[in-house]
Order: structure tokens, then sequence, then C-alpha cells
């Protein structure tokens, strides 16, 4: 049993300190955080215009985490009142 934890652990760490793993996880770093920059100046955009135009205010306002990923609200255009309603 000894011998198995062992053998795990060092492939563990082989796998964890690979130049393969180290590069994936910074590029992955790397564009989490240049999409979260690009994405809240789009926040800051739809929040102006929906405070700024009152066709605008009968739909619900941007969500919060829409910084990180975009959602339905493009999709289906319920910024504008012109798509579906999702509960």
């Amino acid at each position: 049993m000894y011998l198995l934890i062992t053998l795990i652990k060092r492939e563990l760490f082989d796998n964890l300190i690979s130049s393969r793993h180290v590069l994936t996880s910074v590029l992955c770093v790397v564009l989490c955080l240049a999409s979260i920059v690009l994405m809240a100046h789009d926040y800051e955009a739809r929040i102006k215009r929906s405070d700024s135009s009152p066709e605008y205010n009968i739909a619900k306002p941007p969500q919060p985490l829409s910084l990180i990923a975009r959602g339905a609200d493009e999709v289906i255009d319920i910024q504008k009142g012109d798509g579906l309603f999702l509960p």
C-alpha cells in the first residue's frame, strides 16, 4: 500500500511540474484575466446604456456576473425587451 501511495504522489508531482502543465496553467490565467478586463468595458457600456435610455429600463439590467461570461442576454436580446424573458 505504501508503494502505491508513493507511486501516485510521484506521478502527480511529475505531472504538476511538467512544462506542458505549467504553460497551460499560465495561459489559462492570462486568458481569464484578459476576458474579465474586456468584458468589464462591455459591462460598463451596457450599464450606461440601460440607465440613460428609457426603452432599456423596461428590461432587466445587465447581470453582475456577465463580467465573466456572456449569457442569454445577448443571444435573445433581453436588454432591448425584444426577446423572451427567462424566469
